[in-house]
This record gives C-alpha cells, structure tokens and sequence, in this order.
C-alpha cells in the first residue's frame, strides 16, 4: 500500500495534449497534479537540481503529427534541464497511420531524451483525457496497492488500442453494478474482450467511506468480466474528504482480432 502524496507536473505539446491536460487541471481537486505548455517550461519553476527523491514525476504529453513532435523535439533540444524526465506520452490517432517523417521524429525524441518510460496511446480522442486522468490519479492518495507509472507503461504497451469509461456513483456501495455497467458501455466484442491484455480500474473517492471488504467484491466482479490472462490493475486515489467515489476503466486491447 501507499499513501500517496507524490507531485506530479505533466507538460503538453500539440492541440489535443495540451487541451486536455488544460481541461484537466481546470476540473482537478485531490492536488499533487500540475500542467502546463511544453514550449512554456521555463514558467513552471521545474527545479531538477534538487534531490532526485524529491523531484515531482515530470512527464511530457505529445500529438503524434508532424507540427507538435517538430516543435517539441525543438524544444527539448534547447532546454539542458530536459536530462532526466520520467515519462513521454505520443498521443495517436485511431484512423490516421503515423507517417515516415512522424515516425523519425518520434525516434529522435526518444534518443533526445533517453526516458525509460514511454507510450504510444492510440485511441479516440475522447479518451485521452482519462489516460491523463489516470497518471494523474497514480500516487496521489491512498491505496491499498502501490500502482505507478512503470506498471502502467509496461503493461499498457503490450496492446494496441485503448477505449475508456468513467462513472460517478453515489456511494461504495454502487460500484458492483456501475462496474458491471461500464464496462458493457465499452462496447467491446467478443474477439476484442478476448484480446484485452489490460484492464485498469482507478476509484478516487472518501477513504472514510471504504473498507477492505468493498474493495474485494468490486474488485472480483471486475476480474470476473474479463480473461483470465487480462493483467488486472486496480489504482485508487482515497483521500480524507467528501468526494463521491468515481470509478474510471481504461482497457488496452491487442490487434489480433480475427
């Protein structure tokens, strides 16, 4: 378990990056989370010459089209303090291919950065947010398992493509059925149930409100929806305050459908 309370600065480069990191942040309420333009770093006060034990996790949120890897390989280049980030998001397009020239770019990124960690999401636009919303939720609160980014790259980059939901409940209570609920809404089939490689569920919420035994039954009727060789993760964020419990699913599934 752990209790959280890691600061985390996430910084944005393209449209849809930044515009949900923005929108985001504009909504965010549990703390230990900043955002902010990759070509305006210098405004954040990122102080990498502190303890590495002390550093916030910084990680870097990129469009995978031509114009925003362009400009942030630019800037990654004329910024020294760029030496050690923990975490780079490419941001991919459902429908569109990555080109030749996107693809160099996003290799020369990563050769620029030399991070460990890093993800091609691809997926529909209307699920970055709750990847972003994820990350953010990772170390923030409580949680009865210590979940972080390296067990979500890893795992997130044995797939291909991602979908995601999230649902507002009115107590602990509402989370067997809302699971069972959500991820019906995924509107996954039987061939891409199948090939689900991963299946996180994040649950923020009044960790005055949760005990133990909750978390066994949502948690088994979450397993029980998927196949036994799906990697199951369960993040939460529990904090001492009056939040409804809100559940996000996010499913990695591989391209083998046949």
């Amino acid at each position: 378990m752990n209790d959280g309370k890691i600061n985390k600065m996430f910084l944005g480069c393209g449209l849809l990056a930044e515009r949900n990191l923005a929108q985001l942040q504009g909504s965010w309420s549990y703390g230990y989370f900043n955002s902010g333009v990759l070509n305006d770093w210098r405004l954040h006060s990122i102080d990498r010459d502190i303890k590495r034990e002390d550093q916030p996790i910084l990680g870097i949120v990129i469009d995978a089209e031509e114009l925003a890897l362009t400009n942030a390989l630019n800037t990654i280049k004329n910024s020294p303090r760029f030496d050690r980030i923990d975490l780079v998001v490419f941001i991919e397009s459902e429908t569109k291919q990555i080109s030749h020239v996107e693809k160099e770019l996003i290799l020369a990124i990563e050769d620029t950065l030399d991070c460990n960690l890093i993800q091609r999401f691809k997926s529909h636009s209307k699920n970055i947010l709750l990847l972003l919303d994820l990350y953010a939720n990772l170390l923030c609160g409580y949680s009865p398992f210590c979940i972080d980014h390296v067990d979500i790259v890893s795992s997130f980059n044995k797939g291909d493509v991602y979908k995601a939901t999230q649902m507002t409940m009115e107590s602990f209570d509402d989370l067997n059925k809302g699971i069972y609920h959500m991820v019906n809404s995924l509107g996954l089939s039987q061939n891409e149930i199948n090939c689900t490689v991963v299946a996180v569920l994040t649950i923020t919420g009044d960790i005055k409100q949760w005990d133990v035994n909750i978390y066994d039954s949502y948690i088994t009727i979450f397993r029980s929806l998927f196949p036994c060789e799906t990697v199951i993760i369960p993040n939460h964020n529990l904090q001492d305050d009056d939040h409804k419990p809100i559940a996000s699913i996010i499913v990695c599934v591989a391209d083998k459908l046949t």
